[in-house]
C-alpha cells in the first residue's frame, strides 16, 4: 500500500479536482439536465476555514487518511486529500454489492423475497444484515449470488472509479474519491434509479455502528453512511444530512489505532457539519 503524507498537496489536489461531469461520469442518460444545472451554480462560497481544520486534524493524525468531501449541489471536492490512494476497502466492499443487488432488483431479476441458495436468509434479510449490522456472512452469501465480476461491472457503468473487489485473489480496495463519488450521486438519487436511490439511502441510515461520522454530531442528525475495518484498517464514509443541505463526507484511515481513528472521522464529520451550517 502505498502512503502520500506529505499535507503540502492537500490544497494542490482540491485545486485540480476535476468538474462535476467528470466526478458524476457520463451526462448521456436522462439526468443531464439536472446535473447541468449543478454544473453552472454559482461558486463555491469560501473553503479556507474547512480546509485549514481538516487540515488541522490531518496534521494530528499519526496515521494516514484519504478525505473527500464534498456539496453534491456543487461541482468538484470541497476538500480532498489523497482522494486517489487505493486503500483495503475493509468493509466498503459491500456498497459495491448493494449497488448490484439494487440494479437487479430494478430490473426485475431479483425480488428482496428471494432466498439465497444455502442459507435461511433472502436477498432483503441479507442485504439489510450486510449494511446495518455489517454482517459478513451475510455479505459473503451475497457475493457468492451475484459474483465480484457483475458487482464491479455495473460500478463501472454507474462510472464509479476505485471501489472494486478482488475477482481472483487480491484484494478488495477503494478510493476516497470513488466511495464519494457513489454517495454524491446517491445523494443526487442517481445512483440506479431514483427509487433504488431512496432504498438505499434508507437502509444505509439505519447503520448501528455510531461511533465514527455520527459521534459529534448534533442529536437527531441523520447520516446515511457505511464503516469498515480490517486490522489497521478504519472507515467511514456517507451522506451528513445537515439543515443547509446533505454533504458527502469519506475518511479512509490506515496505520493508526481505532480510537484514534475513530476521533479524526467524527472530528472531520462536525468540521463539515459546522461549516455546512455556519
Amino acid at each position: 500500500m502505498r502512503c502520500i503524507a506529505a499535507l503540502a498537496l492537500v490544497a494542490l489536489l482540491a485545486a485540480c479536482a476535476p468538474p462535476a461531469r467528470d466526478i458524476l461520469g457520463d451526462q448521456s442518460d436522462a439526468g443531464a439536465a439536472e446535473l447541468d444545472a449543478i454544473a453552472s451554480a454559482p461558486p463555491q462560497r469560501d473553503t479556507s476555514a474547512l480546509r485549514s481544520a481538516v487540515e488541522g486534524a490531518i496534521g494530528s493524525f499519526d496515521g494516514h487518511a484519504s478525505i473527500w468531501v464534498s456539496d453534491p449541489a456543487r461541482p468538484g471536492p470541497l476538500f480532498a486529500a489523497n482522494a486517489d490512494e487505493q486503500v483495503l476497502s475493509a468493509s466498503l466492499y459491500k456498497l459495491g454489492i448493494l449497488v448490484r443487488a439494487e440494479t437487479l432488483i430494478d430490473q426485475g431479476k431479483l425480488r428482496p423475497a428471494d432466498a439465497l441458495e444455502g442459507t435461511d436468509l433472502t436477498v432483503e434479510d441479507a442485504l439489510e444484515a450486510m449494511i446495518v449490522s455489517s454482517d459478513n456472512d451475510a455479505a459473503l452469501a451475497l457475493w457468492s449470488t451475484l459474483g465480484p465480476a457483475s458487482v464491479n461491472a455495473t460500478l463501472r457503468k454507474e462510472r464509479i472509479p476505485g471501489l472494486l473487489l478482488a475477482e481472483d485473489d487480491g484484494d478488495n480496495v477503494a478510493t476516497a474519491r470513488g466511495v464519494g463519488t457513489l454517495f454524491t450521486r446517491l445523494a443526487l438519487r442517481r445512483l440506479v434509479s431514483p427509487a433504488a436511490s431512496d432504498r438505499m439511502i434508507a437502509r444505509l441510515s439505519r447503520v448501528q455502528n455510531r461511533d465514527r461520522l455520527p459521534a459529534k454530531l448534533p442529536d437527531g442528525t441523520r447520516v446515511a453512511h457505511k464503516t469498515g475495518d480490517l486490522d489497521a484498517v478504519v472507515h467511514d464514509a456517507g451522506i451528513v444530512f445537515t439543515p443547509a443541505g446533505p454533504r458527502v463526507v469519506v475518511v479512509l484511515t490506515w496505520d493508526a489505532g481505532v480510537d484514534q481513528a475513530n476521533e479524526l472521522i467524527a472530528r472531520v464529520a462536525r468540521t463539515v457539519y459546522d461549516d455546512a451550517t455556519r
